[in-house]
């Protein structure tokens, strides 16, 4: 059986300006989405999740919180344009030219605006897009030009749900490339070794402590544990054991 590698994304070198990608994946928009977004990002206003007072605004409804649209078009836009990103670089001339309400379905396409190397590393390029978002009858709801850094095909990849490779697996130094694909700054040789070093912190915090008679604190009251160096010698057991407790009020007094 044949094994085939499953979709990676563009990488810069697949850019070309003029482009358009129409994004596969539509999106319908329902109260909770609205709801939870809102109170989620404390946005307190009840347009969003008051129907009642939503109801004698001019629109009639809820309207969709606005940073909600601009957060699900962008996610829409990632499996064709930033799959392969290094960095998002910034969002340009956001425009909300149509209202979104709670049961539309929002679709989006991306246009190629510009391409060009980085003048600070050479295994990426900056690409800017122009991301439209529209719903169901076709209303552009959203646009917004993006900017991103993208890695170039040459450079090492290795995707999120690959197995290690043997040299990994067998605690060879991995590459820092690696971490940063994933957003980590620390390399994997670093995470590494901070994981040793606390793990053996742990270990000394778990070690019980050694403590001699001589420098143990008497106790408050008089103990009646065999163990303890404090208690008489009397209630001392040679076994180890602690001496039987009075089975009686009579017999404690």
């Amino acid at each position: 059986m044949a094994v085939r590698e499953g979709w990676r994304g563009r990488f810069f070198e697949d850019f070309e300006v003029g482009d358009v990608y129409r994004h596969p994946l539509g999106r319908t928009v329902i109260t909770t989405d609205n709801v939870w977004f809102t109170l989620l990002t404390q946005n307190t206003a009840p347009i969003h999740f008051d129907h009642h007072y939503a109801a004698q605004t001019e629109f009639g409804k809820p309207l969709v919180d606005s940073t909600f649209t601009f957060a699900l078009v962008t996610g829409q836009s990632v499996t064709d344009v930033s799959q392969n990103v290094m960095a998002n670089l910034g969002w340009d001339e956001v425009r909300l030219p149509n209202p979104v309400f709670e049961g539309d379905t929002i679709y989006s396409q991306s246009e190629v605006l510009e391409k060009r190397e980085s003048g600070s590393r050479n295994n990426v390029g900056i690409v800017t897009v122009k991301t439209t978002g529209y719903n169901q009858e076709g209303k552009v709801v959203i646009t917004f030009k993006r900017t991103i850094m993208v890695y170039k095909r040459a450079t090492p990849q290795r995707s999120p749900g690959s197995l290690p490779r043997k040299n990994e697996r067998s605690g060879t130094q991995r590459s820092p490339r690696a971490t940063l694909r994933f957003g980590v700054l620390a390399t994997l040789g670093e995470r590494e070794e901070e994981a040793g070093e606390d793990e053996q912190r742990r270990g000394e915090h778990h070690q019980p402590r050694r403590v001699s008679p001589a420098h143990t604190p008497p106790c408050l009251r008089p103990c009646r544990t065999a163990r303890c160096v404090s208690a008489p010698r009397s209630h001392r057991a040679s076994s180890g054991r602690p001496p039987r407790r009075p089975s009686s009020r009579r017999d404690r007094r």
